[in-house]
């Protein structure tokens, strides 16, 4: 294995690794978001918009992750998707997090957190080179 292979496969575990930690920090802050009221009552969309918005980013990532792993096979179509609805996701978690930072800091930072640890995954899949199948005549 080249230096250039391991590096890409670094990359990628980093990429993963820090997706599966913003999962965890994202489903905490719905946890505290659906049982705490005072929480509730700072979040900007109100407590089952805001939900709904954790929740749309979580299932985003998700769909993002199962993308880098097949991205060298993946079309570049389907990583175009992957990346503008990750990124559009993560915008609807950047609200929420700046919202409860001035009202509820301890929520506030935690989606903050989650939502710097999902940036890494649609790097990622951009960064990903295509697999090129040569056809021999």
């Amino acid at each position: 294995m080249s230096s250039a292979e391991r590096k890409v496969r670094a990359a990628r575990t980093t990429a993963f690794t820090c997706g599966a930690m913003s999962l965890v920090a994202m489903a905490t802050g719905v946890l505290v978001l659906a049982g705490g009221d005072a929480v509730a009552e700072q979040a900007p969309f109100g407590r089952a918009g805001s939900v709904a918005a954790v929740v749309i980013a979580m299932a985003a990532l998700v769909f993002a992750m199962i993308v880098l792993g097949l991205a060298a096979r993946a079309g570049r179509g389907l990583r175009q998707v992957a990346v503008a609805v990750t990124f559009l996701a993560l915008a609807g978690l950047g609200v929420v997090a700046i919202g409860l930072l001035a009202g509820a800091p301890g929520a506030g930072f935690l989606l903050a957190l989650a939502w710097v640890l999902a940036v890494p995954v649609p790097l990622q899949i951009t960064r990903t080179p295509s697999e090129q199948i040569r056809r021999t005549s």
